[in-house]
């Protein structure tokens, strides 16, 4: 069940267990050193071609809220946050090709932290806290709309703590 109190969903910071269902966290590494990630870079055999696109998004102001899911059914999708100080994502698992919004999570990650969506994970635009950010957006592509599936919701507040 998703935490709620007041008819919002309260969002939580995001770490790796909370967050595994969903995908993985890719942090910055110490100043002077490499880290390695081991990231479900996913996709089907449908799709071969990779993109990079580079996204700005303007702050979201309170009350935030969300209405519409996405999900990408052949590839999986990463955010690295190119100038970004907090943001805000909402993710739920799969219910008969619906996002659960009995189970929906929202997570407040900072600029530091990059996510990487698995395959099929009901995710929420992106919106930035606090200031205007810029994202570069890896991900494969399938040259179809058969990849990318959404589902409007009715309007779901968000609480930032």
């Amino acid at each position: 069940m998703a935490l709620k109190k007041n008819n919002f969903i309260i969002s939580k910071n995001i770490n790796k267990r909370n967050f595994k269902p969903f995908g993985d966290l890719i942090e910055k590494p110490l100043f002077g050193n490499r880290s390695d990630f081991v990231a479900k870079i996913q996709k089907t055999s449908q799709v071969n071609k990779q993109s990079i696109s580079v996204i700005s998004l303007k702050p979201s102001t309170p009350p935030l809220s969300i209405d519409i899911f996405e999900r990408h059914k052949h590839t999986s999708q990463t955010f690295f946050p190119l100038d970004v100080q907090r943001y805000l994502i909402v993710v739920a698992p799969d219910l008969d090709n619906k996002p659960d919004l009995e189970k929906i999570r929202a997570f407040i990650v900072p600029g530091t932290i990059a996510i990487n969506y698995y395959i099929g994970t009901w995710h929420c635009p992106l919106q930035v806290l606090d200031r205007s950010g810029t994202f570069a957006i890896l991900m494969y592509m399938l040259e179809s709309e058969l990849d990318q599936q959404w589902s409007n919701v009715n309007k779901v507040l968000i609480r930032v703590n």
